[in-house]
């Protein structure tokens, strides 16, 4: 990374540049835009390619008409003094006649809003906000904050690390929330996200995706109100969390709340913490994959159930966060699955907290109703190469976990030639009437085909197409207007969302119904 002078940004001088790239309508000195993600062309945050490093980055536009500039640039280079793994880095800062540039780095993973279908495991939801409050305390010790947590803001990366993005500017942009304190907000976002990791629920300013939760006797309900047997510590801890911006749903606003991230961190490392006599295993920086720590909270935590309240009619479903390793380009797949809690230890004790009787339930709220298919079977499907592959890393795309997934290799071209692409044959044991199809992607912008048929084939003319997207999000919803009766499924992908070294795809989760 160039160092960035405190005093503003650096004009870039234009270098050598290949021909293709001279006359291009997006091209900004070294970066070539891309993708618009947000705004538009005058104003707006794009994926881009950095000519001169040769990687994707992401870049935020700010013209000289915002009357935010100066402060955008400012506040870009403050965040540029935060490097650490668990931050998205702010790369560069520059002017390009009279326009600003904030050059970050792009984040490959999925966010945590994309994520929380369904609420976590208790030990899943700790790892996660481990991350978050390690993210915050390099940001903070760097003289600055993040000011607008959200769960958007989350990134969750192949290797199951988690990346907060949008520190200091976001705050700028949208205004500091909840409040107008950064350091009380961002303590409250602790409180908030560890609340949305256990119920799928976010208890401030609506988000898209999550619901809040319901209120319960004119305050909002606390984590345990909403998931069976959670320990008390963890309940009592995003509620002091929330308790730094009080308001007037807030569960306790006079209890004890944290001051600084620093003190949630502390209160936070005795969370699920062994008797005295078997001391838990100090651990330093991230809260990983693996970390010892992680099964002294499965001991006291124990199995957490399908259900929640029967008052609340709320019905969540278990997952986890992880990701399968990313299979290098012309390689084989390999990946790894979402580790699941084991049964409590029977010399584990759980603390239940006593359930109010008298529940306002959330109008939204209805019961959730399984209709979906059994899937009997899943394989790769590769007519140009090798057919039909039987390979175990197809099943991270149906397994209960929505954060592992199964990834195609990378790619030079973001789009095959016709007829060409790859994807997976969903076996639904015996022809039924299919209606739904709900996919979650890796990325965003894949295009890709539905197709079905009765008998398997080794071939793509053997399957009959039913739907066709282009430019699909991460999470998409294909509904036919008549069934379709059919055994297998065909998720074929023809167009895959840019990685950092090329284009690369992935389905993490597939779900086949007649609704």
């Amino acid at each position: 990374m160039r160092p960035i002078p405190r005093s503003g940004p650096r004009e870039w001088v234009e270098p050598s540049t290949p021909a293709e790239f001279s006359d291009a309508k997006y091209d900004l000195g070294r970066f070539r835009l891309e993708d618009l993600i947000k705004g538009d062309e005058v104003e707006g945050l794009w994926r881009a390619h950095d000519k001169l490093l040769r990687r994707t980055v992401a870049v935020r536009l700010v013209p000289s008409t915002d009357p935010r500039q100066a402060a955008l640039r400012d506040a870009a280079c403050t965040a540029a003094r935060v490097v650490d793994h668990r931050v998205s880095r702010v790369l560069d800062v520059l002017d390009q006649n009279g326009t600003l540039l904030i050059v970050t780095e792009w984040v490959d993973g999925i966010s945590l809003e994309q994520i929380l279908h369904s609420p976590m495991t208790t030990a899943r939801s700790l790892v996660v906000t481990r991350g978050i409050i390690e993210a915050l305390v390099r940001i903070h010790a760097a003289g600055t904050t993040h000011g607008r947590l959200r769960p958007a803001s989350v990134m969750v990366t192949e290797s199951g690390e988690v990346q907060l993005r949008g520190h200091c500017i976001d705050a700028l942009l949208y205004g500091v929330a909840p409040g107008d304190d950064p350091v009380a907000a961002d303590i409250n976002g602790i409180g908030a996200l560890m609340m949305a990791c256990l119920t799928a629920r976010w208890p401030g300013a609506p988000v898209s995706g999550l619901p809040t939760p319901p209120i319960v006797g004119g305050k909002l309900a606390t984590p345990s109100q909403l998931v069976a047997d959670l320990p008390r510590d963890f309940n009592d801890y995003v509620i002091r969390a929330l308790a730094s911006v009080p308001g007037p749903t807030t569960v306790d606003p006079g209890c004890d709340p944290f001051d600084t991230v620093l003190e949630a961190r502390r209160a936070f490392s005795a969370l699920g913490a062994p008797p005295p006599a078997s001391p838990p295993p100090a651990t330093h920086g991230p809260f990983l994959i693996g970390d010892p720590h992680e099964e002294v909270i499965r001991r006291k935590a124990g199995r957490r159930t399908m259900a929640v309240l029967a008052a609340l009619g709320v019905v969540g479903t278990v997952s986890a966060v992880g990701f399968s390793l990313l299979m290098t380009s012309g390689g084989t797949n390999t990946a790894t699955a979402g580790m699941t809690a084991p049964p409590p230890s029977a010399s584990a004790s759980v603390t239940i907290e006593p359930r109010l009787l008298e529940v306002t339930p959330s109008p939204e709220v209805k019961p959730a109703i399984p209709r979906s298919y059994p899937i009997a079977g899943i394989n790769i499907f590769d007519p140009s190469g090798a057919g039909i592959v039987r390979d175990t890393t197809s099943r991270l795309s149906i397994d209960e976990d929505v954060s592992t997934a199964w990834y195609t290799n990378t790619y030079r071209r973001q789009n095959f030639t016709k007829n060409r692409g790859i994807g997976l044959i969903v076996d639904l044991g015996q022809p039924v009437p299919v209606k739904v199809i709900e996919l979650g992607l890796v990325g965003n912008d894949t295009d890709l085909q539905i197709r079905t048929a009765d008998t398997l084939s080794t071939a793509l003319d053997g399957y009959t197409e039913v739907s066709r997207l282009t430019g699909a999000p991460g999470q998409v919803t294909i509904r036919e207007p008549r069934a379709i009766t059919a055994r297998y499924v065909l998720i074929w992908l023809t167009g895959m969302p840019a990685a950092t070294d090329g284009f690369r795809g992935g389905i993490r989760s597939v779900d086949i119904r007649n609704d």
